[in-house]
Parts: C-alpha cells; sequence; structure tokens
C-alpha cells in the first residue's frame, strides 16, 4: 500500500531528510522518499511511504503522533492511503 504525507515545513530539504529515518520506524513502513513540489497546488513537500496492507490502519494516527512533536514546523499536512487496484 503506498501512502502519502503531504505538509508545508518551516525547515530546509537536508533536515526534512534527515527526519525521515525516524519514520521509517513506524511499524509496517517499508520505505520512504522525501518529495518536493515542482507544480501545481498542494503542500510544498510529500513523502511517499511504501507500508503493509495490514498496518496501515494504524499509520495515520502514528504521523499524526509524530508530527504533532513539530506543530511550530510543520503545517497544513494531509495524510492518504492509496491502494492497488
Amino acid at each position: 500500500m503506498k501512502a502519502l504525507v503531504q505538509f508545508d515545513a518551516y525547515a530546509m530539504d537536508y533536515e526534512i531528510k534527515g527526519e525521515i529515518g525516524m519514520l521509517n520506524g513506524i511499524d509496517g513502513v517499508a520505505s520512504a522518499t522525501l518529495l518536493k513540489k515542482k507544480s501545481g497546488t498542494a503542500p510544498q513537500f510529500c513523502i511517499e511511504f511504501e507500508i503493509a496492507d495490514d498496518k496501515a490502519d494504524g499509520f495515520p494516527d502514528a504521523v499524526k503522533r509524530y508530527t504533532s512533536q513539530y506543530a511550530g514546523q510543520v503545517s497544513n499536512v494531509n495524510i492518504i492511503l492509496y491502494a492497488q487496484v
């Protein structure tokens, strides 16, 4: 399953990239890739996650707990889960 976490941040790209390692520790996460918006109407950053299907239900809450630690630096957070069809 894919999960996208879109957000705006008051941090540099390399600082955000350094924090991705912590997100790999979320139960069920197989990989995480940081993306930066190049065009369109969306938040500035997106992290694409590959997560185990059976762990998807708990993923949004885990991300919310993590991002709440950075409330002054991260805003406009959207968590989207996609299943393959």
